[in-house]
């Protein structure tokens, strides 16, 4: 006996075992008290009673025997046919084993029927037997259905079954059942019988069993086919896991003929999932195995062709499947063939053969013992047993059907098998894919991959251009010790079995003499989508490394795509927002962890445009015959990440993608990421984490749009979206980043760039000459027609202090140019550490920190908070061209921010320049500033104001200067404010709380001219210490100068404080100053006021408002007229004034306020 059968079975197994004994008790207690030497009781129908002996008569008798009674002769009931021959006399006294005469006439009157009609028995034809079920041999007067004696005779017996062999849909195929037959219900008219079949297995590898079935047969008197129902509970315990089943089963059984068919359901849990270590298993990826338990049927048809020996031969079939559909492949299903020898009741021996698709052929053997006498085991079968039918055991598949089958990797889209192809440079030919025989191209590759498969790469280098398919994942080795190649699953996130690290193997490499590229991800008949391209250097090619058509989804990553004569990667009309591959775990749209380097054409362009414009002949690509439409796939966004991109489009060399490019008319830039969109789709680029350095063309090599960093570019209806977010930039030639809108092959007013900068590092930018001449700035934004709004946010722009000093003066931190019908709204902001890990913007080292324009109809809005501004010119704005009427508009308001200007000896830039031409709207409001000057002070320094506006055509300026404070001498600029307005210009200035002062020259300077208005309003604030004075203002030919202070403090201890001066000098002027001065402090020892109306010719006119001021200098008013000019001066006194106000010449007075503004 086997190992196994020494184990302790499972408690429910231990259960049925001692119900079995039980049982067994119940069988000895009635066998001993029927069976005490003589059976008593009487016949009733046609039967014996009383005696050792069955004989062979009808089924049908209703039970065992009542004790005590005499034996009875056969009653004329019984069908005469049952006897051949003897007479009435021969019949068996009780508990005798030979023949023996009895008087009947003492029992019964005999009726006067014939002989043949009561039928005989013949005493020699029966044999004694020691148990109370006995049987005749075969010569019990023919027994012409088989079957003799009563179902009154059952008895339970005990049952042995031995298996051994392969069965399907058994794991261990070698157990022992033991079990117990036992009667429960038997019909009166004994044509029926119920009864319990219960058994209990013990198998190798400590599997248990037990099998509970309630069977219900019934006989049909007149075909006598015995007809079966059973109900079933299964259980089977293995060491994991524990499976329960109830099953069905109908039956037909004949002397002849048998059929059966059985239903099982697993109840409970039917599943178990057995993991293994992920491993290569062809090109698959084995998880583990399910264990599962199968709900099925089975039917079959036996037939018995002879009368001896019982040998019967059975053909069925069956069908099992699982209840979770967890099955990868169709459901078990076979054919089953089975020879089984009865060679008596109590032996039953069998073979069985099966077939099916999972199996294939399996071969089992069964020997069934059954204990109803022990000396019956070897008796020689009969053709008349009592009950054959009746208690036959029931046969079906005791045992719980399972499939244990292998859990690969599967997609969790479709549930298919993942299928990785592996390849290496260096293998034999003839692979086939898998680890132990890869491809040793790609191509094959890529082929034996299909849709979205895998091919991983293991080594080498390949000298060939590839056209991945739809969904595929090219990945390299060596990824093992850093971040390795993960698979989503139906089972969750797994890693690639068989991985190396970098040190183990080196990064595979791709090359070709493709004129368009290497790895390809070109359309042919169907979209090239979700693929991901991971861990290659792709290098030295005479087209672009990675050039993707119409691609919605893709991954590339890890990559060293280095040395090409075109584009690192260059992506047309790419769509989508994430990959949706049925493994990959990166869920974005991505270009990630590459370097981009010395790539001729440029490190990454992304382009949205009308293919068909596009002339791709230079590359060898026939763009119409790839049978698929070309019409915007849709909207894009992508994740642009971890990449170095270096060294890029540092020639003029034009590849030839990018020739056909150029003959599309597309902007003849360099740079190394263009983003370009065309269409109507809206393109959105998260450019994170990534560093750009030394990437453009040099001025030197020739003149270009435009050439550096990152170029972002929206034209026709397009929308681009660009975030910059924790990226460096350095020495990029021309620009770092430069954003346009409305340019390109269409100019359309509905394009829309959205820039925003965040947290980033951009420094050391070169010169590069470009269509706006030759430069080096941080930003530039562009608007010649359409939108475009940038945000910078917490960034660094540093610029190179060996340019800074060179005899260049283009060097632009920020600079935004709207003109056309452009718009362009520029934030500049920060609250958060930048690269510096200081809070907000620094524009460091700059001719100019941020600058704009506003010209044609353009509009150019600029915030600026937060920031420190550290240039030789802080800010510069500009709008209008000089005798353009159309009305351009800029509006700047700088909140919280600190406004350096740092200025050599010799530089010629103001502070702050603000300049409105022709029919343009300017304003400008410093709130809440500091403001410095840095630079060395001496007498060779030119003239240049902290604040210099100017205004001429019909131009407008709006200054508003609130709550500024020096953080030293202004001793570098020869006036603080510097306004001038001319033609029919207009100049409006507020300062409010602001200290003002600490120049050379003045304070605050106004000149007015020819028809134009200057109005200064100073509230609460502080002018001092200026070397000319604190407040000049004057008004020339027909021009209007006006000024109110009020509440402010003036000290100038060296020269005058306020000098008005209304002048004219031709015959045609009608020059006008006006002031009110109110409540202000004057320390000024030289004079606090000089108020002037001086003519030559024309009018000069002079009108003064003074209320409660005090000074301890001079106020002088003078009338200074030569004819035919006129000169007129006018003072409303309000009173408070200190000291009275001294004049020379004619003074007019007002009782009532003046008008200084002169309508």
């Amino acid at each position: 006996m086997r190992e196994f059968m020494f184990q302790l079975p499972s408690t429910t197994f231990r259960f049925f075992a001692i119900l079995s004994t039980i049982a067994s008790a119940i069988v000895w207690v009635e066998n001993s008290a029927n069976c005490q030497g003589i059976n008593v009781g009487y016949a009733e129908g046609p039967a014996i009673r009383g005696t050792n002996m069955a004989m062979p008569l009808p089924l049908g008798n209703p039970g065992y025997g009542r004790p005590l009674q005499q034996p009875r002769m056969i009653h004329p009931s019984a069908s005469p046919y049952l006897f051949q021959s003897g007479t009435a006399n021969d019949v068996i006294y009780p508990g005798a084993n030979t023949s023996a005469s009895f008087p009947v006439t003492s029992v019964v009157d005999v009726p006067p029927e014939s002989v043949q009609q009561l039928g005989y028995s013949q005493s020699q034809q029966f044999a004694p037997l020691g148990n109370c079920n006995a049987c005749m041999s075969d010569s019990c007067g023919g027994c012409s259905t088989g079957v003799c004696g009563s179902l009154g005779d059952l008895m339970p017996f005990h049952w042995l079954q031995a298996v051994g062999g392969d069965e399907y849909g058994v794991a261990q195929n070698w157990y022992s059942q033991f079990g117990i037959f036992a009667p429960l219900i038997i019909l009166p008219d004994e044509t029926g019988l119920s009864f319990l079949q219960a058994s209990g297995t013990v198998s190798e590898g400590s599997v248990y069993g037990a099998n509970v079935g309630f069977v219900t047969r019934y006989q049909d008197m007149a075909s006598y086919w015995f007809f079966g129902s059973n109900f079933w509970y299964d259980y089977e315990s293995t060491p994991d896991q524990d499976l329960h089943q109830v099953g069905i089963g109908f039956e037909a059984l004949s002397r002849f003929i048998e059929v059966r068919a059985n239903g099982y359901l697993p109840i409970g849990t039917t599943s178990r999932f057995e993991s293994v270590n992920p491993q290569l298993q062809g090109r698959n990826i084995l998880l583990g195995y399910d264990n599962l338990a199968l709900a099925g049927a089975d039917i079959e048809g036996g037939v018995r062709p002879f009368e001896k020996p019982e040998l019967w031969f059975f053909l069925g079939y069956y069908f099992y499947t699982d209840q979770d559909d967890i099955l990868n492949e169709d459901p078990l299903e076979g054919l089953r063939g089975r020879v089984e020898m009865r060679p008596n009741r109590n032996l039953t021996l069998g073979v069985t053969v099966s077939q099916d698709d999972v199996y294939d052929t399996q071969v089992f053997a069964s020997a069934t013992f059954a204990f109803r006498s022990f000396s019956d085991i070897l008796s020689a079968p009969g053709g008349c047993n009592a009950e054959p039918q009746f208690t036959q055991l029931v046969t079906r598949k005791s045992r719980i059907t399972t499939q244990r089958q292998d859990r690969l990797a599967a997609s969790p889209v479709n549930g298919a098998p993942l299928n990785i192809v592996q390849a290496s440079s260096t293998a034999a030919a003839g692979g086939t894919g898998t680890v132990q025989q890869p491809f040793n191209t790609l191509a094959a590759a890529v082929t034996a991959a299909g849709e979205n498969g895998i091919i991983f790469v293991q080594n080498g280098t390949f000298n060939e251009s590839i056209n991945l398919l739809n969904g595929q994942r090219l990945l390299a080795d060596g990824f093992l010790d850093t971040t390795p190649h993960v698979f989503s699953t139906q089972s969750g996130i797994i890693t690639l079995p068989g991985q190396q690290t970098r040190a183990q193997v080196p990064r595979p490499s791709i090359t070709s003499n493709d004129l368009l590229g290497t790895v390809k991800l070109c359309p042919d008949g169907n979209f090239v989508d979700n693929v991901e391209i991971r861990g290659f250097d792709v290098a030295n090619t005479v087209g672009s490394g990675i050039v993707g058509f119409l691609n919605d989804g893709l991954t590339i990553r890890d990559n060293v795509v280095s040395n090409n004569a075109g584009f690192g990667i260059a992506l047309f009309n790419a769509s989508g927002d994430a990959v949706n591959s049925p493994t990959a775990s990166v869920s974005a749209f991505s270009i990630q962890d590459n370097e981009l380097n010395q790539n001729n054409q440029g490190g990454l362009l992304i382009v949205d445009a009308d293919l068909a414009s596009f002339d791709f002949a230079p590359t060898g690509l026939n763009i119409n015959s790839k049978g698929v439409s070309f019409a915007d796939r849709g909207d894009l966004t992508v994740q642009v990440s971890g990449n170095t991109i270096s060294d890029n489009a540092t020639t003029s060399t034009l590849s030839p993608l990018g020739q056909g490019l150029a003959n599309a008319t597309l902007r003849d830039d360099r740079y190394g990421v263009q983003v370009v969109g065309l269409t109507g789709s809206s393109m959105t680029v998260n450019f994170e984490s990534n560093t750009l350095e030394r990437n453009g063309i040099s001025s030197a090599l020739g003149r270009f749009s435009s050439a550096g960093g990152l170029a972002v570019l929206a034209g026709g209806t397009s929308t681009v979206n660009t975030n910059v977010t924790e990226s460096t930039f350095n020495r990029n030639a021309g620009i770092d980043i430069q954003a346009t809108v409305g340019d390109g092959p269409t100019t359309l007013a509905t394009a829309t760039a959205n820039l925003k900068v965040v947290r980033s590092l951009l420094q050391n930018s070169q010169l590069s000459e470009t269509d706006d001449g030759v430069l080096a700035s941080g930003i530039r934004l562009n608007a010649d027609q359409g939108l475009l709004n940038a945000t910078i946010d917490s960034t660094v722009i540093l610029g190179d202090t060996t340019v800074l000093n060179s005899a260049f003066d283009r060097m632009e931190a920020v600079y935004a140019i709207a003109d056309g019908s452009g718009r362009i709204n520029t934030t500049i902001s920060g609250t958060d550490l930048n690269a510096l890990t200081r809070t907000g913007n620094e524009f460091i080292n700059w001719h100019v920190g941020v600058g704009s324009n506003a010209e044609d109809l353009g509009i150019s809005i600029v915030d600026i908070s937060d920031t420190l501004l550290d240039a030789e010119c802080v800010l510069k704005f500009h709008t209008g061209e000089f005798g353009d009427p159309a009305v351009s508009a800029l509006s700047a308001t700088v909140r919280r921010s600190e406004l350096v200007a740092r200025l050599p000896e010799s530089s010629p830039f103001d502070g702050i320049r603000a300049e409105a031409l022709g029919g343009s709207d300017m304003s400008l409001s410093i709130l809440d500033s500091e403001y410095r000057f840095e630079g060395t002070v001496s007498g060779s320094n030119p003239a240049r104001s902290w604040l210099n506006g100017d205004v001429s055509d019909s131009a407008d300026l709006t200054l508003l200067i609130e709550n500024g404070m020096p953080r030293n001498s202004m001793a570098g600029f020869t006036n603080f404010i510097d306004l001038a307005s001319e033609d029919s210009g207009t100049i409006t200035t507020t300062i409010r709380n602001t200290t003002i002062g600490d120049t050379i020259g003045q304070g605050i300077d106004i000149e007015a001219f020819d028809t134009s208005r200057v109005t200064l309003d100073v509230i609460g604030s502080t002018l001092s210490n200026s070397g000319a004075g604190l407040l000049d203002v004057l008004a020339n030919d027909q021009a209007v100068a006006s000024s109110t202070l009020t509440s402010n403090t003036l000290i100038n201890p060296a020269n005058r404080a306020i000098t008005l001066l209304s002048k004219a000098t031709n015959s045609t002027d009608n020059a006008r100053v006006g002031a009110t001065l109110t409540s202000n402090q004057f320390q000024a020892l030289s004079g606090a006021l000089r108020a002037t109306s001086d003519t030559d010719d024309g009018l000069a006119e002079l009108r003064l408002n003074m209320t409660n001021n005090t000074s301890n200098g001079l106020y002088l008013l003078e009338q200074l007229e030569a004819p035919p000019g006129t000169a007129a001066i006018t003072l409303f006194d309000g009173g408070g004034n200190s000291p009275t106000q001294t004049t020379s010449g004619t003074i007019g007075t007002s009782t009532t306020t003046l008008d200084i503004n002169f309508p």
